[in-house]
């Protein structure tokens, strides 16, 4: 014997959100993947990523300056690709810098990353190991 009773629960901001995945770097080019999350109850296989197209990605600096991104869409008609880019950007050490992301679908997002100081290399040393021996097989 057994018995059952359903609850309904409501799930508060299952609103897809945009999110900014991106590494900050000195590197010829920075690069930004925008993409939109997914709630809990979307299904449970994973489909790759929802990317954003249609949205405006900056640089902000300490000085407020906002440098734009451009836009690249390798997808294919088997998957989606796409990312913004800022290239030839020299990031300074000590600095702050504020990634700004806004689409029309979407509340505007950022986030912030203070740029480490350079730590200079005062000596480098190595020790160079025999390497193994190869077994020989004896038949």
């Amino acid at each position: 014997m057994g018995c059952e009773q359903f609850l309904e629960v409501e799930l508060p901001g299952q609103e897809p959100r945009l999110v900014i995945n991106s590494l900050l770097e000195n590197s010829d080019t920075i690069r930004v993947y925008l993409t939109k999350s997914s709630g809990i109850l979307e299904g449970n296989e994973y489909d790759g990523f929802d990317y954003v197209k249609d949205g405006q990605v900056f640089l902000k600096t300490e000085d407020g300056t906002k440098i734009p991104f451009g836009f690249i869409d390798n997808s294919n008609p088997f998957e989606s690709f796409a990312y913004y880019y800022l290239a030839g950007y020299d990031l300074k050490e000590s600095e702050q810098y504020e990634i700004l992301a806004e689409s029309p679908e979407f509340k505007e997002i950022s986030g912030q990353v203070q740029f480490p100081e350079l730590t200079p290399i005062k000596e480098l040393s190595y020790k160079n190991l025999d390497p193994m021996p190869i077994p020989k097989i004896v038949i």
